[in-house]
């Protein structure tokens, strides 16, 4: 085993599941909403500006 699931990280992984199934809810939301080539800009969007937190923090 390589150790990289313990009971800290485990115990973080069950506190995001509602935060990731109001993500994904809202993204069906925005898909139906939105056209595809909309869609596609506001995600690579998302992307980006995460990415560049992760970059840079």
């Amino acid at each position: 085993m390589l150790g990289l699931i313990r009971e800290e990280t485990l115990m973080q992984d069950v506190w995001m599941l509602p935060t990731v199934a109001l993500e994904a809810l809202v993204g069906i939301w925005l898909n139906r909403r939105l056209s595809a080539a909309w869609f596609s800009r506001a995600i690579l969007a998302i992307v980006l500006v995460i990415g560049m937190k992760l970059m840079f923090s």
